[in-house]
């Protein structure tokens, strides 16, 4: 088999990589369309493989990162086989080879992906990818060796390094999987459907192009530009403008005093016609409901709400309503 590695902007192999790519559908596929025709460039930095037998596409898979943080983590997926060349190792070598790029071209640190349960899973498994929690379909694959992935987490997200805000962008999509997908990360927020570990690259991309969402804001390490913290607002409402914009975001625990400058990014950069914004966290002294109340933000309401988990398809968490002013 032979491996075509694609790195817009690239017009010789885009009827090609369109083609073979051509089922994603509307999320992705325009995407793709604006990646290798060399538009994303300045946001993220894409990679694509393919696997050729005679010269035609048997089987592909994509990666994506951020420039400014050297590639340290990156999210694989658009992992596809035909279905005639399935079970002849188009995959599997596909893979190595984005492992062995990775490493050794790269200098890059870890590629998470998203993946089902059952056969798929037991090969990654096989290769040194291991789930990042127990009951996640969420896979992470280390650079250094399967032992080093307790301390690859650790030393990423050590505490103490200093931050700023900055708006998201396309090449996010690494940072933010290693970032929800921490161990100690805890709750996320209901409305991003991260209760449970899962890939967050699609809503990403669906948010950053979202009119209903506005802003999307990231906190990074100023050194690493590791990113430590998101967060959104959201319209209260979809099918029509709301004066209420509901926050949902994560922060990593040993970056929690930064949540107030957080907040007042999302503040400075809200819509004027935002007058009030509301969080939910879970009650019984969770690190949530610290930031919110030290932040200004009134408890308004405790209710259960049906949330998505990997074990469950909908089940019902007490939640707390929180409320605040959107003033800049």
């Amino acid at each position: 088999m032979e491996v075509l590695q694609i790195r817009p902007p690239d017009d010789e192999h885009r009827d090609t990589l369109l083609a073979f790519f051509g089922h994603k559908g509307k999320t992705w596929l325009p995407y793709i369309r604006e990646s290798v025709a060399g538009e994303l460039v300045e946001q993220v930095q894409d990679h694509y493989f393919l696997g050729l037998v005679d010269g035609e596409p048997l089987g592909g898979m994509w990666f994506a990162g951020s420039t400014a943080n050297q590639m340290e983590v990156v999210t694989l997926g658009h992992v596809f086989t035909r279905e005639r060349a399935r079970g002849r190792g188009v995959s599997s070598g596909l893979t190595e080879r984005v492992k062995t790029f990775f490493r050794d071209s790269l200098r890059g640190r870890a590629i998470y992906l998203a993946t089902g349960f059952g056969f798929p899973r037991k090969i990654y498994e096989k290769a040194d990818w291991k789930s990042v929690q127990p009951g996640s379909t969420v896979m992470r694959w280390i650079a250094q060796g399967p032992k080093e992935d307790e301390a690859f987490e650790q030393e990423f997200f050590a505490p103490g390094a200093l931050c700023k805000t900055r708006i998201v962008n396309l090449g996010d999509l690494g940072s933010f999987e290693a970032l929800l997908n921490a161990r100690t990360i805890g709750m996320t927020d209901a409305g991003l459907g991260l209760f449970s570990p899962g890939h967050f690259e699609e809503q990403l991309l669906t948010y950053i192009r979202d009119p209903n969402v506005d802003p999307l804001i990231a906190l990074e390490t100023q050194d690493r530009h590791r990113v430590v913290g998101m967060a959104l607002v959201r319209r209260q409402d979809r099918r029509q403008r709301s004066h209420v914009g509901s926050i949902e975001f994560a922060l990593h625990p040993a970056y929690g005093d930064y949540f107030p400058e957080l907040l007042q990014a999302l503040r400075r950069a809200v819509p004027q016609d935002i007058t009030h914004l509301r969080a939910f966290a879970m009650p019984d002294g969770h690190p949530r409901v610290q930031w919110l109340s030290r932040a200004g933000f009134e408890k308004k309401a405790e209710e259960s709400h049906q949330v998505c988990t990997s074990t469950d398809p909908v089940v019902l968490l007490p939640l707390q309503t929180w409320a605040l002013p959107a003033k800049r």
